[in-house]
């Protein structure tokens, strides 16, 4: 967190390039988003589901059936854990959403 020279307005430093073209927001452009990540590590899989045969299936039944109503229904992004199917057993999740 530091102090802008010009404006004296406190915030985060960004390097920009751009700021002698487009002034001090430089090309970023304010947009309301609602995100949240979440990180589930250790999820047991129902017997027949394998992280490594099916990752995709292993995600959407961890969405459908641990998180609550309000997580229905809308996109997500997911990031296998980098032990995921590796130092952990297939039938275990390890993973970001």
């Amino acid at each position: 967190m530091g102090r802008h020279k010009s404006t004296g307005r406190t915030g985060y430093s960004t390097n920009r390039r751009t700021v002698r073209l487009r002034g001090e927001d430089g090309a970023f452009e304010d947009v309301a988003r609602q995100l949240q990540m979440l990180d589930l590590d250790g999820v047991p899989l129902p017997a027949e589901m394998s992280v490594i045969i099916d990752p995709v299936a292993c995600v959407i039944w961890a969405v459908e059936h641990l998180l609550p109503p309000e997580f229905q229904d809308v996109s997500f992004v997911y990031q296998l854990s980098s032990s995921a199917g590796l130092t952990k057993h297939d039938n275990q999740l390890n993973v970001h959403l």
